[in-house]
């Protein structure tokens, strides 16, 4: 939930930056002074920038540090596209091009803001899947799969369900395995092996992992 605010917020951003830079633009322009604006701009971008690094390095990678970390992304194109557009004036101010001048940091903000706009519009599909409680996605359920596939075939169980689904960082798995006269757990030590085994080899999905390993010999209570 606080990622897909996240979200919002930087929704809001993009559309209020969108949006001044429209309405400078309808109204011919900005007139700034330049070189203090370079300057101011110069020192956000590269605040903006060391902000971004620290998050995105940052070793937890939490759905909320990336929410943060877009954030942080979308100051420092801002910032860049206002530092281009203050350099680009500077240049011009004396050229027959002046009268472009006004026009350069509104086109310049608006252009990143409507980029940046994919950001949260992917944030809030991916976190707004796992706020519904949805499957998780395809290439875990295939490391999932893969590995009972082999566990099956080790254990001679023919049939298995699987449901799995992701909130935040944990990954719920519930699987229910169904047994036959052939099958060789045959006693609660198999079972204990069995899901110690299985554990093991999902090891490899990098995730927080919630496991409910069940066995029944009717498949009503698999299903």
């Amino acid at each position: 939930m606080v990622v897909i605010i996240q979200a919002i917020v930087i929704s809001v951003l993009c559309i209020a930056a969108v949006s001044s830079s429209i309405m400078a633009l309808a109204s011919g322009g900005r007139d700034v002074a330049l070189g203090s604006a370079l300057l101011y701009g110069i020192f956000s971008l590269v605040v903006c920038f060391v902000i971004q690094q620290v998050m995105r390095r940052n070793r937890h990678h939490s759905e909320f540090i990336k929410a943060e970390s877009a954030q942080w992304l979308m100051d420092t194109l801002l910032s860049l596209a206002v530092v281009v557009g203050f350099i680009s004036a500077i240049f011009l101010q004396n050229t027959s091009l002046s009268w472009f001048v006004p026009y350069i940091d509104p086109i310049m903000v608006l252009l990143a803001g409507v980029y940046f706009m994919t950001v949260p519009i992917s944030l809030i599909r991916r976190n707004g899947r796992e706020l519904l409680h949805m499957s998780s996605d395809a290439r875990t359920d295939q490391q999932v799969k893969n590995v009972v596939t082999e566990l099956e075939a080790m254990y001679g169980i023919k049939e298995s369900h699987i449901r799995s689904s992701k909130v935040g960082r944990t990954l719920y798995i519930d699987f229910h395995f169904l047994l036959d006269d052939q099958s060789k757990i045959t006693c609660v030590d198999d079972i204990d092996q069995f899901r110690e085994q299985l554990y093991d080899r999902l090891s490899n999905v990098k995730q927080s992992k919630w496991m409910n390993v069940n066995f029944t010999k009717q498949k009503k209570w698999a299903l």
